[in-house]
């Protein structure tokens, strides 16, 4: 969404016809009150749903205190997340102006604000197509950052209980997780010879000897059962052709 002062504004006016011709991108013309340009991120959680706010500036409008104002009022915005400022650079390409405005910004405590230097305002819907994408790649990133991390954690949890007896201390928890890519990989350790004398080393004999005998043990206890029940059933189909 892009705000509808910028047709107001002598230096970003030109820009609203090409941001107006990108509604598939989702530039929709409204009113946004105290940023310019924001899009939708992808949302954290089903009850809420966040934005990336943007202000525009020119060279000339960064030296005034009403976009201080502005630039401070931004950064209370999200706790400060999610913003930034895009600033268009005087004809000459001078970098005088953004020098003097990140000076500003940290003189008034707001150096959080990331301040983007455009040297065309034609840049524009350029520059907010791709700020878009690379937040949605960031979110995709931090997604798969999180479930690696759930799916850490979970097999940690299932690890610690890999044991007859009282649950594994984390630091043995991290040498299981460490030798081993999951507990079918675990598993497969126990069952070998050279597994078993890896574990022991690692742990120590006697934690060693808790991890190996809880899945072997379990291994025979579930073949019993297994061909305990396998009995019941010939004995029951026995039984009934009896009848």
């Amino acid at each position: 969404m892009f705000c509808s002062s910028l047709r107001q504004r002598k230096d970003w006016a030109p820009v609203v016809p090409a941001l107006s011709r990108t509604t598939g991108s989702g530039w929709k013309e409204t009113t946004l009150d105290g940023y310019d340009v924001s899009f939708a991120l992808a949302p954290q959680s089903r009850h809420r749903q966040s934005f990336f706010r943007i202000l525009l500036l020119s060279s000339e409008e960064a030296k005034t205190a009403a976009a201080r104002a502005r630039i401070e009022r931004l950064s209370m915005l999200d706790g400060g997340k999610n913003i930034a400022v895009m600033l268009l650079l005087d004809q000459s390409g001078r970098v005088d102006s953004l020098v003097d405005l990140q000076m500003s910004i940290v003189t008034h405590g707001m150096a959080s604000v990331p301040i983007i230097p455009m040297s065309s305002a034609a840049e524009l819907v350029g520059r907010l197509d791709a700020l878009r994408r690379q937040c949605a790649q960031a979110h995709t990133a931090s997604v798969s950052r999180r479930r690696h991390a759930e799916e850490v954690a979970e097999i940690r949890g299932l690890a610690s209980h890999c044991v007859h007896g009282q649950v594994l201390p984390p630091e043995h928890v991290d040498i299981l997780t460490d030798v081993s890519a999951g507990l079918g990989s675990l598993a497969q350790l126990v069952f070998s010879v050279e597994g078993q004398r890896k574990i022991c080393d690692l742990l120590g004999d006697a934690q060693g000897g808790r991890v190996i005998s809880f899945f072997t043990h379990g291994h025979e206890a579930n073949r019993r059962l297994s061909i305990w029940g396998q009995a019941q059933s010939s004995k029951g189909e026995r039984d009934g052709h009896g009848q």
